[in-house]
């Protein structure tokens, strides 16, 4: 049987997490779009947003726990930043991760906020391995 096949992984053989919502907030649909996709076909449940105000519409109004936030911080004069700093503050636990276009405003975000950076064009495969990791540590905190 192929590993893609067993019901609890993924076409890249990696452990689906269907209970988990990533939303991801991104103004360019050709990147928002197949990162979306590539999310759910490794299990996870996926909203979409393609400004902050939508993105808040979602996590305060949609009824569905997020876990993890992908916001692009390199739009918008540092209304990422404010939004990635709003949505950290949100709610206990979840998690947020900045991408941006250029270095110079990820090492921003970096200084900022953590160490949950990651640059465009996004490398799915990082991706999904962070929003992996930081879901991990999560279960890890609450046993």
């Amino acid at each position: 049987m192929e590993p893609f096949k067993h019901r609890n992984l993924d076409r890249t053989g990696h452990v689906r997490h269907a209970m988990d919502t990533i939303l991801i907030v991104e103004p360019d649909i050709l990147a928002r779009f197949p990162l979306a996709e590539f999310l759910r076909e490794c299990g996870y449940a996926v909203l979409e947003a393609s400004d902050q105000q939508e993105a808040r519409m979602l996590l305060e109004g949609s009824g569905r726990q997020v876990d993890v936030v992908l916001v692009d911080v390199s739009d918008n004069h540092g209304q990422g930043f404010e939004f990635a700093k709003w949505a950290g503050q949100f709610r206990e636990g979840l998690q947020v991760i900045r991408a941006g276009t250029v270095s110079r405003e990820v090492e921003a975000a970096r200084r900022l906020c953590a160490e949950k950076d990651v640059t465009k064009p996004y490398d799915h495969d990082s991706v999904r391995n962070l929003i992996a990791s930081l879901l991990a540590a999560r279960e890890r905190s609450e046993a």
